[in-house]
């Protein structure tokens, strides 16, 4: 649902959960990313998103977050076709 939202509402969204969290409370987003190296890609007809790794850092920050893990799939039989999932972890902070 996320990559629906481009970075500024993502970062709105973001801003609005942080009175919802209870003291120490996470928020966990898992999501396709674009691989190591690889730009950013916007797709047209679906009008999704697909990040980076360093974009969800950005975003977090701005949002007034911390990325406090940050973990890859691992899928053993990932098709080398499909996009990486990858899980943020983000604290308040």
């Amino acid at each position: 649902v996320l990559g629906y939202l481009d970075g500024d509402d993502l970062v709105c969204l973001l801003r609005k959960l942080k009175p919802t969290l209870k003291k120490n409370g996470l928020i966990v987003i898992k999501d396709n990313c674009v691989r190591n190296g690889q730009e950013p890609e916007f797709d047209p007809d679906d009008q999704y998103y697909v990040r980076s790794g360093e974009q969800f850092y950005d975003i977090a920050h701005r949002a007034g977050f911390t990325v406090v893990k940050d973990q890859c799939s691992k899928l053993k039989k990932v098709v080398r076709e499909l996009l990486p999932i990858r899980i943020f972890v983000l604290a308040l902070k």
